[in-house]
């Protein structure tokens, strides 16, 4: 007994199993309340889990890591591939691979081939590391010239694709 009363906390602060006690009501009426007020229907939660990965590759691509953005978003589009904001997505990502590449700082916003990634991710980060800067602006002019008569409403697009057709000037 009296090595478990030395052992417990090292006679800091009051016995823990005492501790216990006195927080098990406090915590209990907490996590009532907590529980109740954020609880989310099966609608919002739906709408929450398909927003989330559009959510990942927006992150990539404000952090400009802009490979990991192109494989999340180039996931994104299989699934949805007339996205308007994909699409966008898309052109921006190449209109600044030029650009990085042009100011000689490509390996600051893509990452490397690694064991560590999975193949899919490696074989893009190859083939991005393979092209001349030119390609990038191509590509990127090429992707978006395809869905210029569908969404030339779209003011983001618009924006994108005539960065896209400057930068191929």
């Amino acid at each position: 007994d009296e090595d478990n009363e030395l052992a417990d906390s090292l006679k800091t602060h009051p016995d823990c199993k005492k501790r216990i006690k006195l927080l098990e009501p406090a915590i209990k009426q907490y996590a009532n309340a907590t529980a109740e007020k954020n609880r989310l229907n099966t609608a919002t939660f739906d709408a929450m889990r398909k927003i989330f990965p559009y959510e990942i590759a927006s992150f990539a691509f404000d952090s400009k890591n802009y490979s990991r953005s192109l494989f999340y978003t180039l996931e994104l589009l299989q699934k949805n591939p007339s996205d308007p904001y994909l699409v966008v997505k898309i052109g921006s990502i190449f209109n600044n691979l030029y650009l990085a590449q042009k100011e000689h700082i490509l390996g600051k916003v893509t990452d490397l081939p690694s064991p560590s990634y999975p193949k899919n991710y490696n074989l893009l980060l190859q083939f991005i590391q393979n092209l001349y800067k030119e390609d990038y602006a191509l590509i990127g002019y090429h992707y978006l010239q395809q869905y210029s008569p569908s969404m030339e409403y779209y003011a983001p697009f618009k924006d994108v694709f005539k960065a896209s057709i400057q930068i191929n000037k």
